[in-house]
C-alpha cells in the first residue's frame, strides 16, 4: 500500500509524516527526488533525495521517474527503482507529493498497487499564511500563488482531512489505513447525520468518533461509488 499525502505549503505534511513514522513501525517513508536546496533540519534521503537540475534532467531522459513536476522553479519526481525496492519491504509506504504529481502517479502506477490519496486541508487561507510565517517562510507570495489550484484538486483525492491538530490527524490516518486494509464499508452515523452540516461541496462527509470513521452525509453517494468501484472524495473536518 502506498499513501500519498498532499496539501498546500504549510498544511503540515512533513509534521504528520514524522509523527506517523515515530509512532509506528508499519510505515516507511518514500522520498522524492528534488532539485531544490536542502533546508535546515533536512538530510539526504529525508524528506528528499537532493540532486542538481542537470542530473534530474538526465534521469528524466533515461525514464527513471514514474512522474515529475516543476514546482516553484524546482523539479520533484518519483523514482521507479527506489519505489519498487521499498515495496519489497512489506511496509506501508507514505509519500509527500504535489497535486499534479499525484494525478500523474495514479495514472502510471501498476493496477495491482493499492494507492490511498489524502489531501491535508487547513481552515482558511489566512490560517495557511499564519503557519507559513510561523515556520519562517521567506517567500510566502510564491507559495500562495498555487493555493487556489491546489485547493481545487482536493476533490480528486480519496480523503480530505482538515488538519487542525496533529495527534487527531495521525489518528484519522491510522483509522483510514485500518479501514482500507480491512476492506469494510464505512457505517452511516445516524446519530450525527442530522446534527452535522456538510462543510463543503465534497460528496461524502465523515466524522472521527471513538477511533472510527462514520459517514455523516452523502451516504447514498458513497454507496454508489462503492458499488461502481469509482473514487469519491470523503472529507473529515
Amino acid at each position: 500500500m502506498l499513501i500519498i499525502l498532499s496539501g498546500c505549503s504549510g498544511a503540515g505534511k512533513n509534521t504528520i509524516i514524522n509523527k506517523l513514522l515515530s509512532e509506528s513501525d508499519r510505515f516507511e517513508f518514500m522520498p522524492t527526488f528534488t532539485t531544490r536546496a536542502m533546508r535546515e533540519g533536512e538530510r539526504e534521503g529525508f524528506p528528499y533525495h537532493f540532486t542538481t537540475k542537470e542530473d534530474f534532467e538526465r534521469r528524466i531522459a533515461q525514464g527513471e521517474f514514474y512522474e515529475y513536476e516543476n514546482v516553484h522553479g524546482n523539479y520533484y519526481g518519483t523514482n521507479r527503482r527506489i519505489l519498487q525496492e521499498k515495496k519489497q519491504g512489506g511496509k506501508i509506504l507514505i509519500k509527500d507529493i504535489d497535486v499534479l504529481g499525484t494525478l500523474n502517479l495514479e495514472r502510471k502506477m501498476l493496477s495491482d498497487e493499492k494507492i490511498i490519496t489524502v489531501f491535508l486541508d487547513v481552515s482558511s487561507k489566512d490560517e495557511l499564511i499564519k503557519r507559513l510565517i510561523g515556520r519562517g517562510e521567506k517567500d510566502i507570495e510564491l507559495r500562495m500563488r498555487r493555493y487556489e489550484m491546489e485547493i481545487s484538486h482536493a476533490k480528486d483525492y480519496q480523503y480530505i482531512i482538515n488538519n487542525v491538530e496533529i495527534d487527531r490527524t495521525v489518528n484519522i490516518l491510522n483509522a483510514i489505513v485500518d479501514a482500507e486494509i480491512s476492506g469494510k464499508a464505512f457505517e452511516k452515523a445516524d446519530e450525527y447525520a442530522e446534527s452535522i452540516e456538510s462543510q463543503s461541496d465534497v460528496p461524502v462527509n465523515l466524522a472521527y468518533c471513538g477511533g472510527r470513521l462514520l459517514i455523516t452525509s452523502g451516504y447514498n453517494d458513497y454507496l454508489s461509488a462503492l458499488n461502481s468501484g469509482t473514487k469519491i472524495a470523503k472529507r473529515i473536518d
